[in-house]
C-alpha cells in the first residue's frame, strides 16, 4: 500500500504541472474499500468512490457516472483539466443493478448454462442492462464466479467501464468547452511500478503534443 500512496502522490504532482487528463484508478482490496480510503487520506485524490457509500445510497451506474462528470466539469470551470479518481476493486458488486445482473448470471452458471448462452436467458431487465454495456465488460461479467459465488473482481475492469461512460457523457457536455478535448485514462493499480511507468509515458506524450 505504501507504494500505491507514493506513486499516487507523485502522479498528482505531475498532473498539476502539465497534464490535461483525468485518470481513474482501480485499487486492489476485493469488496472492502479500506485500501482506497487509506490511499485517499494519504495522497488526496480529487475524488474517491467507496463501495460502502454506493451500497448505502443505492447509487446506480448512471449516478456514479454523473457524480464523476459533475466533479470533472466543476474543476474545468476553474480551468483545472486534470484529476485523479480512486475506485475500490469491489465497486462493481456494490452497484445495485450490476450486482443483481451478476446474481442472475451466476445462477445460470450454477444451472449448467454455457457462457455463450447466458445472455439469451437473462430476464428482460437484466438483458436490457447487459446489452447497454460495452462488449469488453460483458465478457468479464460472464466469467464463472469464485468459489464463494462472488464475481472475479480482479478481472472486471470497472475503471475502464466508468472511463468509457464518463467520456461519453463529457463529450455531450463539450458545448460549454469548445476548445477542450477530454482525456480519460484508466488503470488497475495493484501497487507495483508498471502502471506509474505507463502513466508517465502518457503524460510525456501529452506534454509533447501540447508543446508541438
Amino acid at each position: 500500500m505504501e507504494i500505491s500512496r507514493t506513486n499516487l502522490s507523485k502522479l498528482m504532482l505531475d498532473l498539476m504541472l502539465y497534464a490535461s487528463i483525468t485518470i481513474l484508478f482501480r485499487l486492489m482490496g476485493r469488496k472492502a474499500s479500506h485500501v482506497a480510503l487509506e490511499c485517499t487520506l494519504q495522497s488526496h485524490p480529487n475524488m474517491v468512490i467507496l463501495g460502502e457509500e454506493v451500497v448505502t445510497s443505492k447509487l446506480t451506474l448512471f449516478d456514479i457516472t454523473k457524480q464523476i462528470c459533475d466533479a470533472v466539469q466543476a474543476r474545468a470551470d476553474q480551468d483545472k483539466y486534470h484529476g485523479v479518481v480512486l475506485l475500490p476493486e469491489g465497486l462493481i458488486e456494490s452497484i445495485p443493478e450490476v450486482y443483481a445482473l451478476l446474481q442472475e448470471i451466476h445462477g445460470l452458471h450454477s444451472q449448467g448454462v454455457s457462457m455463450d448462452n447466458i445472455s439469451s436467458q437473462l430476464s428482460p431487465w437484466a438483458s436490457a442492462l447487459f446489452e447497454f454495456l460495452p462488449p469488453f465488460i460483458k465478457k468479464q461479467l460472464l466469467l464463472r464466479p469464485e468459489s464463494d459465488d462472488s464475481a472475479q473482481l480482479s478481472q472486471i475492469e470497472t475503471e475502464k467501464l466508468l472511463a468509457h461512460l464518463v467520456e461519453t457523457e463529457m463529450n455531450k457536455r463539450t458545448v460549454g468547452y469548445p476548445n477542450h478535448f477530454w482525456h480519460f485514462y484508466y488503470f488497475n493499480f495493484s501497487g507495483d511500478l508498471l502502471p506509474l511507468l505507463v502513466i508517465q509515458v502518457a503524460l510525456f506524450s501529452l506534454k509533447a503534443q501540447a508543446q508541438g
